[in-house]
């Protein structure tokens, strides 16, 4: 695959710039949106039309399993602040007092 840089002009079609890690459509003959440190490469409309769905697939599949894996998250979060606070406690109640 060819590499383009940033304003170099390029013929219409998708370009996925790897810095951003971003896609630009050009629509007609011109330059690459981007400065000059940007390196762009040039995407197939086929690969698009095979990635393009199963990158919808694999969000639809996934959302929900994030939000559960988010869930849990806050819930060990919230547990191990409830032990910390616990552990505090027990650790002043049981320490000597020793003035």
């Amino acid at each position: 695959m060819k590499t383009y840089r940033g304003t170099e002009t390029v013929a219409p079609g998708i370009y996925f710039n790897v810095k951003e890690l971003r896609f630009h459509a050009v629509d007609e003959e011109g330059p690459l949106p981007g400065g000059a440190e940007d390196l762009c490469r040039r995407v197939p409309t086929a690969a698009m039309l095979v990635v393009g769905p199963l990158a919808g697939l694999a969000y639809a599949v996934f959302l929900p399993l994030i939000g559960f894996v988010m869930l849990g998250g806050i819930a060990v979060r919230r547990g191990g602040d409830g032990l910390r606070r616990l552990f505090r406690t027990a650790r002043r109640a049981l320490r000597p007092a020793v003035r």
